[in-house]
């Protein structure tokens, strides 16, 4: 949002209100998250690792599906979805359609990290999610401004720039 604000109103307020898609897909992902990290502590604190490897079985399975038909809604559906909330800008609603169509081109991989980072926390191993979770943070701190603006081989992208970079780490990340 630092970046796209010298952009432009418009530009915050297009990723702002695609931005509450991916956070509400958030939301729907803690539900396997929190699952795989509970079944799977308790079924290791058990001594029981087949029932762990049930429950990240389960966890992975119902977070492709989750993440499939979700992404597949926000792709189709963006327009409608931004309309929603009835802003009056033909700017804001055609760039935040574009990137809630762009950034769900990702949500497989977006939505399915948090899952693995419950498995991995769940086996006790909180630092490899940290780590990836920070690297990415980093790319996107150095490759946004990149992208949004033009810099260097790249061409002036605006807030498709910002969409893509998301795309791009989520797949990354994973």
């Amino acid at each position: 949002m630092i970046w796209l604000g010298r952009v432009g109103e418009d530009a915050v307020a297009a990723v702002g209100v695609a931005g509450f898609y991916v956070w509400f897909g958030f939301s729907l992902l803690l539900i396997t998250r929190v699952g795989a990290e509970v079944g799977v502590s308790q079924a290791l604190g058990r001594k029981e690792p087949s029932t762990a490897l049930r429950f990240i079985r389960h966890a992975l399975f119902w977070a492709l599906i989750i993440s499939l038909v979700y992404a597949l809604i926000s792709f189709i559906w963006a327009p409608q979805l931004i309309s929603v909330f009835g802003i009056a800008s033909s700017v804001v609603n055609s760039d935040g359609s574009l990137y809630l169509r762009i950034v769900s081109l990702g949500f497989l991989f977006t939505f399915v990290n948090p899952t693995f980072a419950g498995i991995y926390n769940g086996m006790g191993n909180s630092r490899s999610p940290f780590l990836y979770m920070t690297a990415g943070v980093l790319l996107n701190l150095i490759l946004d401004p990149v992208l949004i603006f033009g810099w260097w081989i790249f061409p002036e992208m605006g807030v498709s720039g910002a969409a893509g970079l998301h795309f791009c780490l989520s797949y990354w990340c994973f």
